[in-house]
């Protein structure tokens, strides 16, 4: 496991050529082009899984899409819905909200037989 600021491509790099892991787990597609860069190719000699898919991506990665425009907008509906009840300040109980995230299958990941 590699955690390191998302900036540092040489970090990435150098753990990569000593690690040699099979499939990278990253929120960035700027690190499939570092895994190009370094002559490997994805998904045939290591897989990519994105935990931040977004629908304008250049890339079409495999992995999970969070659904940002309605996570946002099912927050102001929420406080929206408090201000219309009247509730102020921290409440009693906590609420949690989730809106689950879809798998996109795309091109990064090699198929399973």
């Amino acid at each position: 496991m590699l955690t390191t600021d998302i900036m540092d491509r040489d970090g990435f790099l150098r753990w990569l050529d000593r690690h040699n892991p099979d499939v990278v787990i990253g929120f960035v597609s700027r690190v499939m082009d570092w895994i190009q860069q370094s002559g490997r190719r994805v998904p045939e000699d290591i897989a990519f899984a994105s935990l931040a898919v977004l629908a304008d991506q250049s890339v079409n990665a495999s992995g999970v899409v969070r659904h940002v425009n309605d996570i946002g907008s099912t927050g102001v509906d929420a406080l929206v819905a408090a201000i219309h009840e009247n509730e102020w300040g921290v409440p009693a109980l906590q609420r949690k909200l989730l809106l689950e995230p879809v798998w996109h299958e795309g091109e990064t990941l090699p198929e399973r037989s």
